[in-house]
């Protein structure tokens, strides 16, 4: 992917960019320590999907999608959408 960038540009140490959807930084652009900028999502469609980290012992159902920064304690149902600290279903397809 590109990274369009301006002029004048500031990245201080640490910072993270994932541009899977697309990033431009302007002219003049200043990001703190350790910023993160991301552009990508989660696909709903099982093909296109790239797995999950999940803690010991707790079993996710197919089909199901696991939010970034989701902390998922106990089991999963197939066919969900979850997010949150911890894991709460956010959508049933």
């Amino acid at each position: 992917m590109n990274l369009p960038i301006g002029r004048q540009l500031f990245i201080n140490s640490g910072a993270m960019f994932t541009d899977l959807g697309g990033i431009t930084l302007e002219e003049r652009v200043l990001t703190g320590p350790h910023a993160t900028i991301i552009s990508v999502n989660h696909p709903l469609d099982p093909a296109e999907r790239r797995g999950a980290t999940i803690l010991p012992g707790v079993s996710v159902g197919g089909n199901t999608v696991v939010v970034a920064g989701t902390v998922v304690r106990e089991d999963v149902p197939s066919d969900t959408v979850v997010a949150g600290i911890p894991a709460r279903i956010l959508k049933t397809r």
